[in-house]
């Protein structure tokens, strides 16, 4: 699994649950953890957006 910058825990992120963490390749590229992809129902192949919302950046999937 893997470990987590101590500096998260300061900020807005008490308040929110980590689901995971994932390490940006060269490419920029990133895993979706099973957490997630579980929770939104992502499947092989499917498209997903990113949403800026008042700062923060959400991950929807897209049907």
């Amino acid at each position: 699994m893997a470990t987590y910058n101590s500096d998260m825990t300061c900020h807005s992120y008490l308040m929110a649950r980590i689901l995971g963490a994932s390490k940006v390749t060269v490419r920029y590229q990133i895993s979706i953890p099973e957490e997630v992809r579980k929770m939104l129902k992502i499947k092989d192949g499917q498209t997903v957006v990113f949403i800026e919302d008042n700062g923060k950046v959400v991950l929807k999937a897209e049907f």
